[in-house]
């Protein structure tokens, strides 16, 4: 059984931010697992693997919304 969760850390530009790549387990993440994606999903580093939509549109509201975080 699979547990998929997400971890994004906003840009310092507040522009866009970096999401995991979906399939990557928490325990083999590092900084290369990062994929930055803009507020409108285009991928703008881009991997060769997925993001998760269902994080990225969850994150990309909090990011918006919130400057501060």
């Amino acid at each position: 059984m699979a547990i998929h969760t997400y971890l994004s850390v906003c840009s310092e530009d507040q522009k866009s931010f970096y999401i995991y790549q979906f399939g990557i387990h928490f325990n083999e993440m590092n900084e290369n697992s990062l994929m930055k994606v803009s507020f409108d999903g285009s991928t703008i580093e881009s991997k060769e693997y997925q993001y998760n939509r269902t994080g990225y549109v969850i994150h990309g509201f909090i990011y918006q919304a919130r400057k501060d975080i």
